[in-house]
């Protein structure tokens, strides 16, 4: 067994004291040549672990070495740090951790009866092997990750920013089970397709044309089925060593970049900002890297894709069935054997057309599962790329604050983020779905809300209508819309829009409020999300009449028959989904209305003669209750019931006005909401209600 020489760091022991200006102590340089020692292992686990090429052999002799040699350092640093009990305990539960994990290693590889055979035979790594080394990597990048935050005096947090092991390796199993799921799914409904097709034919008399029919399209199906589930498989594994190969990357870039941040910090002479670029820069390092929140972002979407995939299948496959068992007409048309034996001689046209039909559907599952594998790909490689620039810069900025006991361009007293970016990017993109013929109202009201708050911010955003853009939503509580990409980053709904943009730009309406205002405007934020969307539902997919000439129509537009149908249903089981949840499933109408209004009530109250909620500056709520109210004012619906309600209270008409000809209208012209007024007047005229005052003198300046 070769033993390798590692890095270490002098403890300067001696020369710095628990005194110093630094706020630092022996203990901490105690601590930072542990974690630089089990780094180093980190490191070689991490290039076996990715580098297929390497002699397995000598790579398994070279692992089992450095444990040992990392593992016998550790030891003595442990004895040395006896004479502080708390540094003692923090090191003494790493080092049973790193045991623990040597143990896990060791039972995985020799578990593997085959691996060692295997091994001699090809001189390649046994998958078991290499999912070993990965998952070792992953386990002792949180034990460093962990003693990094006891330097900083902080508790452990689990979070999904940091390391990537426990959320990566949760997402893959439920991924994994999707596609397990999927397969069955396809399985069970090209089954049933089939049975349906025997079922019709039976009623026919048997035949040799007909059995031999029955047979080549047994065969067909059965081939269709067979080349999905391995088509599945294979896009399984490959997404899953993609995500574990990146991880493992991503985990050994953080790694290396925190033994850089550490070495420069341990053989600093000393400075009266040490402390505070080590809590700017270095305690807080894994957290602010959001690994694991951007190598999930990859993957999380991907699993709508195999949703999307069954949920097309369903229609695709029953009428699939009704085709390949058009025979049966014969019965009501042929009364001779001259009409049937005409019929049965086309059969082997048929069949051959129902072979291109799968292999043309076929074609487009492989098609939708290799964009989908190429999508993961290329985002795991960017969010890699992401993270390596991520470690250079803090590793710059590190060492400035060193030398010069500068935060690198950071303010002092607000510490933004490294991920907090400076600029506003120019390609940045909000998704919705098509404005004109299929957005629904309570859709249109969140993607309204979240066009209006960019546009009190300043931040410019193309505008993408897409006929897709709920199935490119990460998720969200309740609409999933719309979806904001900024750079490699993606958002949806309001809150956590609103969110992304205070943490990674800085951006915020509500920053000149006081700490009570802000709590008074979330607490509203929060019921008029819940009120205002949970009434658009109802109205929207309860009431009979909003449903069938109005929703259905514009949701399942963009999608041709019957796929229209089934996107109705399982939008509709959704929202019904979300209602009940909410306990307004079975309540009436004008239960709901009656909360609404009390909610309008309240805001008008509280809006008072004021130009916006909080005086004379909007908020996020203002840009929320905007985007709800336009929304029920300007969608022509069958039933008025929520207009009727809210169109009582002028001020809240007015401030409607005001946002949108602030806001929304070109210079020189009226705003696009005192151009529909009159499609207001209309819509309420049938209920004998003006629109408010102040909306009609306007319209005569």
């Amino acid at each position: 067994m070769i033993f390798w020489k590692t890095e270490g760091i002098l403890c300067k022991e001696n020369e710095k004291s628990g005194n110093d200006i630094s706020g630092l102590n022996p203990s901490f340089y105690l601590t930072t040549d542990f974690i630089l020692h089990l780094n180093e292992l980190i490191k070689h686990l991490a290039v076996y672990a990715l580098d297929d090429t390497v002699d397995s052999r000598h790579a398994l002799d070279h692992a089992g070495a450095m444990w040992n040699h990392t593992e016998a350092v550790l030891e003595e640093l442990l004895q040395r740090s006896a004479s502080d009990n708390a540094t003692n305990v923090s090191l003494h539960e790493a080092l049973d951790a790193i045991r623990r994990e040597r143990i896990h290693f060791m039972t995985r590889v020799s578990a593997d009866i085959d691996a060692t055979a295997l091994i001699e035979r090809s001189g390649n790594y046994p998958a078991a092997i290499t999912h070993t080394m990965q998952s070792s990597v992953h386990g002792l990048t949180n034990v460093s990750a962990n003693l990094l935050r006891v330097l900083a005096g902080t508790s452990e947090r689990a979070g999904r920013a940091n390391p990537t092991n426990a959320t990566i390796g949760l997402f893959l199993d439920v991924f994994n089970r999707t596609i397990v799921n999927t397969q069955e799914n396809f399985q069970t409904q090209i089954n049933r397709a089939l049975r349906r097709v025997k079922a019709r034919l039976a009623s026919l008399d048997a035949t040799t044309a007909l059995g031999q029919y029955l047979m080549k399209l047994a065969e067909l199906y059965a081939l269709q089925k067979s080349d999905i589930k391995t088509k599945l498989a294979l896009i399984g594994m490959s997404v899953s060593d993609k995500m574990e190969a990146f991880s493992t990357m991503v985990d050994s870039q953080l790694t290396a970049g925190q033994t850089g941040l550490l070495t420069d910090a341990a053989t600093s002479s000393g400075h009266q900002l040490l402390y505070l670029c080590l809590k700017r820069y270095v305690y807080s390092y894994f957290d602010e890297a959001r690994a694991v929140a951007k190598l999930l972002h990859c993957g999380e979407p991907e699993l709508s894709t195999l949703q999307y995939l069954v949920t097309v299948a369903g229609p695709i496959l029953e009428r699939a069935a009704i085709s390949d068992s058009s025979a049966t007409k014969m019965n009501a048309i042929c009364s001779s054997t001259v009409c049937t034996d005409f019929y049965y001689l086309s059969l082997g046209d048929q069949i051959l057309l129902v072979d291109s039909r799968i292999q043309s559907y076929v074609a487009f599952i492989h098609s939708e599962l290799a964009e989908l594998e190429l999508r993961v790909y290329t985002c795991v490689q960017a969010a890699s790329m992401d993270i390596d620039a991520y470690v250079t810069s803090i590793r710059s900025r590190f060492g400035v604050c060193l030398t010069s006991g500068n935060l690198s361009f950071d303010d002092l007293t607000t510490l933004i983020p490294y991920t907090a970016m400076k600029d506003w990017p120019r390609d940045a993109v909000l998704y919705q779905p098509y404005e004109e013929e299929q957005i629904l109202l309570a859709e249109n009201a969140s993607c309204l809300a979240v066009r209006t708050y960019l546009k009190m911010l300043n931040l410019p955003v193309a505008l993408e209508q897409r006929a897709n853009a709920e199935f490119m939503s990460p998720g969200g509580k309740r609409t999933k819309l719309p979806v904001l990409r900024v750079e490699n980053f993606i958002y949806a709904e309001f809150d956590h829009i609103v969110t992304f943009l205070e943490k990674n730009f800085n951006k915020s309406l509500s920053a000149p409020l006081t700490s009570e205002e802000k709590d008074q405007m979330r607490s509203t934020n929060c019921l008029v999300e819940h009120l205002f969307t949970t009434a658009e539902q109802y109205v929207s997919w309860i009431d009979p009449d909003v449903r069938n000439t109005v929703t259905k129509k514009r949701n399942g537009c963009v999608f041709p028959f019957p796929l229209n149908h089934v996107q109705n249903w399982r939008k509709e089981s959704a929202v019904r989904r979300q209602l009940r949840m909410a306990d307004y499933l079975h309540e009436g109408i004008d239960t709901i209305m009656g909360e609404v209004d009390h909610l309008c009530q309240d805001l008008s109250s509280r809006l008072s003669d004021k130009r916006y909620f909080f005086g004379d500056s909007p908020t996020e709520l203002d840009a929320l209750v905007f985007g709800h109210l336009y929304s029920i004012f300007t969608m022509k619906l069958p039933n008025n019931v929520l207009a009727l309600t809210i169109h009582k209270y002028s001020n809240l008409n007015q401030f409607c006005k005001n946002i949108d000809e602030t806001y929304f209208s070109v210079k020189g012209n009226r705003g696009t909401m005192f151009m529909l007024v009159s499609s207001w007047n209309s819509s309420l005229h049938a209920y004998g209600i003006e629109i408010v005052d102040t909306l009609a003198d306007e319209r005569q300046l």
